[in-house]
C-alpha cells in the first residue's frame, strides 16, 4: 500500500487530497483517503485518485465523484465539479467553515476502476482503509 498525504496552500485557501484505488488478491477494491482538516474560513479542496496495485484505468463519475453526505450546519457546500485534470482524476468542491467546535463531515467517493462502477456507500466490494471524513476546526493547525 502506498501513502496518501493532504497537501494545504494556507494562503489561497487550497487543499489537496489524496486517493488511492487499489485492487485486492479477490478481486474487492481497497481505497484509501488521506484526512483533511478545514480551518475556518473559504476552501477549494481537490481529491485527486491515485492508480495503486492492478489498476489500470481509474476516473471519478462525471457528475457525482465526491458527494457530500453529512455535514454540520456550520459548514457551507458550495460549487462541486470535475477539477481541472484531462483524465477525470480530479474532484473539487468549495466550502465555507463557520464552526465554533470540532466536526466532521462525510462523504461518498463515487468512480470507476478497470472500467468497474464504484461507490463506497453502495458497494460491498469496495473497502476504505479510511473511513471518508473531512475534519471541521476552527482552531489552527499547528505542528
Amino acid at each position: 500500500m502506498s501513502d496518501v498525504k493532504v497537501t494545504y496552500d494556507f494562503d489561497h485557501g487550497k487543499i489537496d487530497v489524496d486517493v488511492l484505488v487499489e485492487e485486492e488478491e479477490n478481486g474487492n477494491l481497497l481505497i484509501t483517503a488521506a484526512l483533511p482538516t478545514l480551518l475556518r474560513g473559504r476552501w477549494t479542496v481537490t481529491w485527486n485518485l491515485k492508480a495503486g496495485a492492478n489498476i489500470t484505468q481509474l476516473t471519478f463519475d462525471p457528475t457525482d465523484g465526491i458527494k457530500i453526505i453529512a455535514d454540520p450546519p456550520e459548514l457551507t457546500v458550495g460549487a462541486s465539479a470535475l477539477g481541472d485534470n484531462p483524465d477525470l482524476r480530479s474532484w473539487t468542491i468549495s466550502f465555507t467553515n463557520s464552526c465554533e467546535s470540532a466536526n466532521i463531515a462525510k462523504y461518498d467517493i463515487i468512480g470507476k476502476a478497470n472500467e468497474r462502477p464504484f461507490r463506497h456507500e453502495l458497494d460491498a466490494n469496495v473497502r476504505f482503509h479510511h473511513d471518508p471524513t473531512i475534519a471541521v476546526a476552527s482552531d489552527p493547525i499547528t505542528g
